[in-house]
This record gives C-alpha cells, sequence and structure tokens, in this order.
C-alpha cells in the first residue's frame, strides 16, 4: 500500500505545480512594462493549459484509456473551437489583448454601405461662424493644440448637438476640415479612399481611390495617416507609400507618387502612418524600413522630387515643422533616431539617437526655443532634449531620460511648465524641468487627446467616449463626457472651431460643442 500511494502523491502534486507557476506568472505580469503584460500571461495561460491537459492524459488517474479518451475530446473540441467557430478579430485594444469573433456574424466592412455616386449630394448648409478649420494631424501646428472656442463643461445640463453619424470605411486615418470640407482617408474592400464629406451635413462629395491594400492582423487593415489640406490642396499618404495631390473641391488627381516603390524600400511593420507636412512650396513624407534616405521632400505643386534625406528606418510619427534656436526645421522621429533637416534642402542639422526596435508613433512636442519633448511606450524611455548653436554648430543632449509619459498611440500636449498625456491609458501630469509625475488618474485607454486653449484638455477614449479634463497640475479633474462612438478607436478627434469630428473604423460623427 506504502509503494502504490508515492506515485499517486507524485502525480497529484504535478497539477499543483504547474498552477502554482501560472499564478507566480500571473503576478510577475504587474511588474513587467505593461504593454508586454498582456502577451506574458496569454503564454502563461497557454502553457498552462497544455500542461494540465499532457498531466490529464497521460498520469491522472489508473484508468489510462478513459483518461486519453476525455483528453482528446477535449483538445479535438477546442480545436474545432477555434478551427470551425471562432475567427481572429485583431487586438481588442492597445494594450494587445487579443479579440475573437464568431465566424458566422459579420465584420464590420460586410456591414458598409456603398458611397453614393460623387455629385448627387445636395448641399445647401450655410456656413456656420463655429465652425473653423482644422486642415491636418493634430490641428494646424501638430502639436495637439487648439484654440478654446468657449467650450461648456457640464454636457449633462448643456449636451452636444450631433449634426450628423455616417458609416465609414476601415482605417485610422482623422479628419482634416477647411472651409465645408471635412477629409478623411478610408478602405472600402481592395481599394484605399480619400473621401470628402461636407463638414456640417455629412454629406458624401467626392472620393479618389487607389487598388491598394495594407492588411495587418494586430493593427487591422487600411490607411492610418491623415490628409492634409493646403491651399486648394488635400495631401493624402497611403498606408502602402501612395502620396497624392487632390484638387480639394472635385476629388480630381494632381499628381501622385508611389514613395516606397520609387525608394526602392520595404514598408515598416505597421504601414505608413506619418501624414505629409506642407512646408513652403514642398511636402514632406517619411520612406520606409531602409537605413538611409528615410525622409523625403516633393515639390508640392508638380510632385518632383526635392530632396532625400536622414539615415534610419522610418517610424510612425509625422515630421513636425519647428523653430528652434530662432531657426526652422523639420523635426522628425525615426526608428532609431530624432533627426532634425533644413526644410528647402534637407540637410541634416542635427541628431539625437534614441534606440529601440519597437514602434515610436508620438509626436515630438517643442517645448521652448532649445527644448523639445519625445515620448514612446513598449520600455523605449522618454527623453527632454536640449538643442544648441553655438558657432554654426548644432548640439543635442537629453536633459533627463525617464520610463514616464509612455503614450504609445497618442502624443504629449504642453501647457506651461507642465506636460499632459495618455500614459499606457491613464492620464498622467508630468513636470517638464524634472520628470517628476505630477498626478495620474482615469482610464481612458488607448485614445487621443488635444488642448483646448489653456485649460480643457479634450479626450477621445479608445472605447468611444469624448472626455474634457482640466488642463491643471493640481489633481487630476474630469469634468464631462459623452459617448458618441461605441467600439475601438484609435483615429485622433479633430476639433474644428466648436465642431468635434470622430471617428473610427466603422463610423464617422459630427458634433456641436455647446
Amino acid at each position: 500500500m506504502t509503494t502504490s500511494a508515492k506515485p499517486v502523491s507524485y502525480r497529484l502534486w504535478i497539477p499543483v505545480v504547474i498552477v502554482t507557476i501560472a499564478l507566480g506568472a500571473v503576478v510577475f505580469s504587474f511588474a513587467i512594462e505593461h504593454v508586454f503584460r498582456f502577451l506574458f500571461l496569454y503564454l502563461a495561460i497557454v502553457f498552462a493549459c497544455i500542461g494540465l491537459w499532457a498531466w490529464w492524459v497521460f498520469l491522472a488517474g489508473r484508468f489510462r484509456w478513459k483518461s486519453l479518451l476525455i483528453g482528446i475530446l477535449v483538445g479535438a473540441s477546442v480545436f474545432a473551437l477555434f478551427r470551425y467557430a471562432l475567427r481572429f478579430d485583431g487586438s481588442a485594444h492597445g494594450g494587445g489583448a487579443l479579440k475573437f469573433a464568431w465566424k458566422w456574424t459579420p465584420e464590420s466592412e460586410q456591414n458598409l454601405e456603398e458611397l453614393p455616386d460623387a455629385g448627387t449630394a445636395i448641399v445647401s448648409a450655410e456656413r456656420d461662424p463655429d465652425l473653423k478649420d482644422f486642415p491636418g494631424f493634430l490641428g494646424k501646428n501638430r502639436d495637439g493644440r487648439v484654440p478654446n472656442p468657449g467650450l461648456a463643461t457640464d454636457w449633462e445640463t448643456n449636451p452636444p448637438e450631433e449634426l450628423w453619424r455616417i458609416q465609414v470605411g476601415l482605417g485610422w486615418s482623422s479628419f482634416a476640415v477647411v472651409g465645408d470640407r471635412a477629409i478623411t482617408q478610408e478602405q472600402r474592400g481592395e481599394e484605399e479612399l480619400v473621401t470628402c464629406y461636407h463638414a456640417q451635413t455629412g454629406q458624401f462629395l467626392w472620393s479618389h481611390s487607389d487598388e491598394a491594400l495594407f492588411s495587418e492582423p494586430m493593427g487591422s487593415d487600411g490607411p492610418r495617416a491623415t490628409p492634409t489640406i493646403h491651399d486648394d490642396t488635400v495631401y493624402a499618404l497611403g498606408a502602402t507609400g501612395i502620396l497624392n495631390a487632390l484638387n480639394i473641391e472635385n476629388g480630381e488627381p494632381i499628381w501622385s507618387r508611389s514613395v516606397l516603390q520609387e525608394l526602392a524600400q520595404d514598408n515598416i511593420e505597421w504601414g505608413k502612418s506619418a501624414s505629409p507636412l506642407v512646408v513652403d512650396d514642398l511636402v514632406i513624407v517619411t520612406g520606409g524600413n531602409s537605413e538611409s534616405e528615410c525622409v523625403v521632400a516633393y515639390d508640392r505643386l508638380t510632385g518632383e522630387l526635392a530632396w532625400k534625406s536622414g539615415d534610419g528606418p522610418a517610424s510612425y510619427s509625422s515630421p513636425v515643422l519647428m523653430t528652434l534656436q530662432e531657426t526652422d526645421q523639420v523635426v522628425t522621429v525615426l526608428g532609431d533616431n530624432v533627426s532634425s533637416f533644413e526644410p528647402t534642402s534637407g540637410k541634416l542639422l542635427w541628431r539625437f539617437d534614441w534606440p529601440g526596435t519597437f514602434a515610436k508613433v508620438a509626436q515630438p512636442i517643442r517645448i521652448d526655443d532649445n527644448r523639445l519633448l519625445v515620448t514612446s511606450s513598449y520600455g523605449i524611455p522618454s527623453n527632454l532634449l536640449k538643442v544648441e548653436r553655438q558657432e554654426g554648430k548644432w548640439n543635442v543632449q537629453a536633459v533627463w531620460t525617464e520610463r514616464q509619459m509612455k503614450t504609445k498611440f497618442s502624443s504629449a500636449v504642453v501647457r506651461g511648465d507642465y506636460a499632459y498625456g495618455l500614459d499606457e491609458g491613464k492620464m498622467i501630469c508630468l513636470e517638464i524641468d524634472t520628470a517628476d509625475r505630477v498626478w495620474k488618474g482615469g482610464r481612458y485607454g488607448y485614445g487621443q487627446n488635444l488642448l483646448v486653449g489653456e485649460d480643457l484638455i479634450l479626450i477621445q477614449t479608445e472605447r468611444g467616449d469624448v472626455v474634457l479634463v482640466e488642463a491643471t497640475p493640481e489633481e487630476h479633474r474630469e469634468l464631462t463626457r459623452i459617448s458618441p462612438l461605441s467600439s475601438k478607436t484609435w483615429n485622433a478627434p479633430a476639433l474644428a472651431g466648436k465642431f468635434l469630428f470622430v471617428r473610427n473604423d466603422q463610423e464617422a460623427v459630427c458634433l456641436k460643442l455647446p
């Protein structure tokens, strides 16, 4: 009896050890970078399930054939569930959680209505004086700052007015708004489109299409960049690298360039996401996964190549024009560095090495004439950079390097001595000089944000809510919120005066804020 008890005890200890290791892995996951947490948890759960299944099949009991049969049935059922009943439906949120759906439920694009014929819309609305321009990604200066048109901060007693709601195709592009035109990019089937809607009514006005499809399982399909409107021209960069210049009135092409093809460069992993930057007579974009010539400028009127510069692969951040040391320059976050270029020639002014193999998405934010803030995630630290020019030579160095302000998909905004941003889904206030965290609060997911005037932060949450938070270092103060969207939203909001344009990969909504 004593001899036969030992193997039984040994067999019973195996699942205890497996479960203990799995629970330890769960606890340990909270000590690693937030962005890797779900991947670590999934691996722990999968290996624990495989271990328990193997224990049951081979060691669980005396009736081995019965255990084997039950184990095979369970394994076959799980396989059949994932093979025939479920489909992978991308990421549930920006933290990396996987999303599954029943195979018999329609995919979002299957419910998408066809666009009407261009020119059939009847537009009669007079321009509302509360509608202003928002000409590109994160506003006029690409820094996430917009004037405060006098917004009310209590939307329960004074709710926003929904002006229109429409279906849109796949993609994470935002709206650019000029005059009565609201322009975005979307994927419909095998076509990548630039689409124009009437800003006040949502009526479809025109579209331009390219036979192009960027598809990525976790990030979903479709374009990522936001059009840039300058004068009467729309500049739009698709996810596969097609750069179009279009007439804003009718969408007729002025010129088009296949940026990656012409540079002989491969696309970056998650698709081209950088919005075009217009500086004087040039339109500037980034290239692909190459170690050289990753920043490119074209004549904005003709599309002719003006210059190529830079080294290191492109990132998902957009080039931005800023003034440092009283000098206008194009600052671009690249895959492994931050570089600055003379706008007209592409000459490299300075370069800051910023290594890291994971994606960099956030915009570089100017603090003052010699400082800028660059932020990221994926374990890559943020940096406050100091830029100086002495006797014609440029020098850049990090004032501090800290794992604070982990913005991931979004960008920080700056008010006074403080920076505000979404740190792995929570709003954070950071003292710029010291990198000290002042406060952290709210759960907004991997959304986007704008600084409205000097006292409000407008947050587009990942779940679809729109929230106003007070921009103050005193404490986290959420003022009001509404729910215009109800599914995963990574697109940045566009606030054109009191007109708020929000969208995700299924629908777009325009609200007039009180």
